[in-house]
């Protein structure tokens, strides 16, 4: 599925600049939720730019999390990684036979998705903002905000952080939680 994806041309543009293809296709491990898989795939530089990053289309087109985690393969990863410490991530994963990466790998999408988020972080909490519902017959809103302090492991050096967590919940006039 991933080789369909691959670009044979000469020449490809790419943000409006060409870009020419580099030899013939080089392989790459890309990782999925399955596991690992080795495609062939054709890689592109930008013309007139001797040693500039180049293009692979096939990530491109996937949209591969850090250039290796197919999108799904990474939603899986955080989403237990936000269950549970990365460690615990990695040996739940392994244990379940799907996805069987070390804690390092679901330290590495984490960051790479976070960095995508932050990248545009207006667009997304506006499209949440929007999201959201508000029911009729909401009275009263209370906003609940804590935080803890968390010995994190930051490359291989423990630093003591603060970790903050917030909830809204939305009341009727009785009192009653409607929604959180």
């Amino acid at each position: 599925w991933l080789e369909s994806w691959d670009v044979d041309a000469r020449f490809i543009e790419v943000d409006g600049k060409p870009h020419y293809r580099m030899r013939e296709a080089v392989e790459k491990t890309y990782h999925t939720r399955r596991g690992c898989v080795r495609v062939s795939r054709h890689v592109y530089r930008p013309s007139g730019e001797h040693n500039a990053s180049i293009v692979c289309p096939v990530e491109a087109a996937v949209g591969m999390v850090g250039g290796q985690w197919t999108p799904g393969c990474a939603e899986a990863m955080a989403y237990v990684a936000q269950e549970v410490p990365e460690r615990a991530a990695a040996k739940v994963s392994a244990k379940l036979g799907a996805m069987d990466y070390s804690h390092n790998s679901f330290k590495r999408v984490a960051r790479a998705l976070g960095e995508r988020w932050e990248a545009d972080r207006d667009r997304y909490e506006e499209a949440t903002i929007q999201a959201v519902e508000i029911p009729d017959d909401t009275a009263r809103l209370a906003v609940s905000i804590d935080r803890v302090s968390v010995l994190m492991n930051e490359a291989d050096t423990l630093n003591w952080r603060m970790a903050y967590c917030g909830t809204l919940t939305l009341y009727d006039t009785q009192g009653d939680p409607l929604k959180t």
